[in-house]
């Protein structure tokens, strides 16, 4: 009854799309980005007050969904994700040694899918797009937003570098804490969902 499902991702990798397929397949809640702007959506969702601190609202989250769907679903990406419990640690009347190894304590029995994207340069070009036109998932776009688009390679490159960056986080915090996870790839993925998120 303690189960965290955490599907760790980088911007624009598919992660979406892997959330969607996982709750019409796998029977699990759709994965939301909770841990975003200090837990803004749980707090809207469960109508919780802006001042109860952000522990206590992952708690009333993680509680309500395994009272409904018996698992807690979470869509994270990295710096989200070490910034809340960086937060949390910081908030807590305890000194906390180590607050990303806190976080598997307060997430409990944790399985994780890592989503992931080969095609980087293609990401990295999503990633700005998505940055520039403030769209973040693909049935949301609109196409005449695209002649706004700017050609900017020092902005591409940085998203680039941002991938990369929270990507190598994320395996080095399983590697660190010997957590296993299941990849998806998005190329794998929108070829064969059917297998891929079956699997």
């Amino acid at each position: 009854g303690q189960r965290t499902i955490l599907i760790a991702a980088t911007h624009r990798s598919g992660s979406y799309l892997a959330c969607d397929w996982l709750s019409q397949l796998g029977g699990i809640p759709f994965a939301e980005e909770y841990f975003n702007f200090n837990l803004l959506a749980a707090r809207q969702e469960l109508r919780l007050a802006d001042g109860l601190p952000k522990l206590a609202v992952l708690e009333r989250l993680m509680a309500d969904q395994r009272a409904t769907a018996r698992r807690f679903a979470v869509k994270a990406m990295w710096p989200a994700f070490a910034s809340l419990f960086h937060q949390i640690a910081a908030d807590s009347k305890d000194p906390v040694a180590d607050p990303l190894a806190a976080a598997l304590d307060i997430l409990g029995d944790i399985r994780v899918v890592l989503v992931r994207r080969r095609d980087k340069a293609k990401q990295a070009v999503s990633f700005e797009k998505a940055k520039q036109q403030g769209v973040w998932r693909s049935q949301q776009r609109d196409e005449g937003l695209d002649a706004t688009l700017v050609y900017n390679y020092a902005r591409i490159l940085d998203c680039w570098n941002q991938v990369h960056e929270d990507e190598a986080n994320w395996l080095k915090f399983f590697e660190e804490r010997q957590l296993p996870y299941f990849e998806i790839w998005y190329e794998d993925m929108v070829a064969d969902p059917m297998r891929i998120v079956g699997n």
